[in-house]
């Protein structure tokens, strides 16, 4: 009962709120929630509005007409005509719909359905003639073929006109595609590229990183001579970093490493006499290493300047040959101190009875590796040179 009451008076409802609510059509909340009520309408004429109001209303008319006055079909058609053609009326005059064609389809379709509704009144009471009948059933058949084939090539001159742009939309969605593609393919190429240039960056640093690490250990370097400071290359082998280990790697220490000013550190070493000497402990890993000059030959040399130094002392080496061993050390801060220097020494062997006077060498070369030769003949070496070697010096 609740729902057919409210089936009933739908229409006065719908009329009532539009009616109220007209001022607030255009609001966007009040679109959002009762825009179905309005859609596709002029929102400017309140008939306009209303037209959902008398299609409803009409079709109401038309169901309690049908139900409840089967007893009068002449009166059924008559007031279906009338309704059909109030409705094409309403629809010539206000146009109510935004878009022209449907006003234009509305009219045509309310055209065909006042067709129809004339050829109800051949069966009716008023006309006896089974033949007149059926002829009246095909013309309605006629008038409904019409109005499906019409709206059918409608509907494809429409699709027809919208082809031209459907296809612009996919033609500049698949460039807009294409590009977009492009862009992300060049975008990756340049990430790849720079993905390969901060790896090649990563691993230069790490091969920097590896060419300057320390890989002799504080007990390879135990062994002292007793005049010059210096490895002795029994003690130590030529190492790579391939073969760096956690245990023969030595880090530097933390203090050495915040030294930035070499100049003040090394001009406090040679400013003393008995401390002449030119600490590389911010280069190598050993700690007082190397004492290129030792007291006993800031002694023996005292004599000379402090800025040229031809060191001279005595050691028993236990074979004539001429030994070569190789450290790698840190090439940048090394070359910054010494290129290519030679720190020659000398000293005398004692082989068999027989003094030999010999010389010892250590080279620092451009490549980071420190060469250290003992036990040099100086008859048979052609790079010997006994002039006094220049220290560097320190601005």
């Amino acid at each position: 009962m609740i729902i057919g009451a409210l089936m009933y008076s739908s229409p006065i409802l719908i009329f009532v709120f539009l009616v109220r609510r007209q001022r607030r059509v255009t609001k966007r909340i009040f679109k959002a929630r009762f825009g179905s009520l309005y859609e596709g309408l002029r929102i400017n004429c309140l008939m306009s509005i209303l037209s959902n109001f008398f299609f409803t209303s009409r079709r109401l008319l038309l169901i309690i007409i049908t139900v409840f006055w089967t007893e009068y079909p002449a009166f059924q058609v008559m007031i279906y005509i009338f309704f059909s053609q109030l409705n094409i009326m309403y629809l010539i005059h206000y146009k109510p719909y935004e878009s022209p064609e449907t006003n234009k389809g509305e009219i045509f379709n309310e055209a065909c359905v006042l067709a129809a509704g004339y050829h109800l009144f051949i069966f009716t009471d008023f006309v006896d003639s089974i033949d007149i009948k059926e002829t009246g059933g095909m013309g309605i058949v006629v008038v409904i073929l019409a109005n499906f084939g019409i709206n059918i090539l409608l509907q494809l001159w429409e699709t027809m006109k919208k082809i031209p742009s459907m296809c612009r939309r996919v033609r500049n969605y698949c460039m807009t595609k294409e590009v977009q593609v492009t862009k992300k393919e060049e975008t990756q190429v340049v990430l790849e590229s720079a993905q390969e240039t901060v790896e090649a960056f990563q691993l230069k640093k790490k091969i920097n990183k590896d060419s300057t690490t320390k890989y002799l250990t504080s007990d390879q370097f135990r062994f002292k001579t007793p005049g010059l400071n210096l490895w002795a290359p029994t003690t130590f082998a030529e190492m790579y970093p391939e073969n760096e280990t956690e245990s023969n790697k030595v880090k530097i220490n933390a203090k050495l490493q915040k030294r930035k000013k070499l100049k003040s550190f090394v001009k406090s070493k040679l400013s003393s006499p008995q401390k002449s000497i030119i600490s590389l402990k911010q280069n190598l890993p050993l700690q007082d290493m190397p004492k290129l000059y030792s007291p006993e030959f800031t002694r023996n040399n005292s004599q000379q300047p402090s800025s040229t130094i031809s060191p001279s002392h005595r050691h028993d080496f236990s074979s004539s040959k001429s030994l070569i061993s190789m450290a790698r050390i840190e090439p940048l801060s090394i070359a910054t101190i010494m290129s290519r220097s030679q720190i020659n020494g000398t000293s005398t062997m004692v082989s068999n009875g027989e003094t030999q006077s010999t010389f010892n060498r250590l080279t620092i070369l451009n490549s980071g590796f420190l060469q250290i030769e003992r036990n040099i003949n100086p008859q048979e070496d052609d790079d010997y040179n006994v002039k006094p070697y220049q220290a560097p010096t320190f601005d």
